[in-house]
């Protein structure tokens, strides 16, 4: 579901660092701007997490790297979340399904 505000996303792995903008935040992962210093930071092959706060709550969450597309010749990237127990996935379907009512009484309006 897309993001009703602007948030900021902190991709971590190791020594290297990438900030980003959130385009969309669901229960299985989100989509970004692919900026530089993030595609150098998938290059490295670590492990990634992210950071990022939703509603207030901030989050830090392993992802893998799933998708890479251009559109009107601006990058995306979208990323999956893993290794996430019962409650961090409770916390982010709640928080994902928050979001999705939010941009339907938006869009309602």
């Amino acid at each position: 579901m897309r993001a009703p505000y602007a948030a900021n996303v902190l991709f971590i792995a190791d020594n290297l660092a990438a900030q980003t903008a959130l385009i969309n935040f669901s229960a299985g992962g989100v989509m970004v701007y692919l900026v530089p210093k993030l595609e150098k930071t998938l290059a490295s092959g670590k492990e990634i997490t992210i950071s990022v706060n939703i509603d207030s709550i901030p989050l830090q969450i392993p992802v893998y790297f799933s998708w890479k597309k251009s559109y009107d010749n601006i990058p995306f990237a979208g990323f999956m979340y893993q290794k996430l127990d019962n409650t961090m996935q409770d916390v982010i379907a709640g928080l994902a399904k928050k979001i999705q009512e939010t941009n339907k009484l938006f869009f309602i309006l």
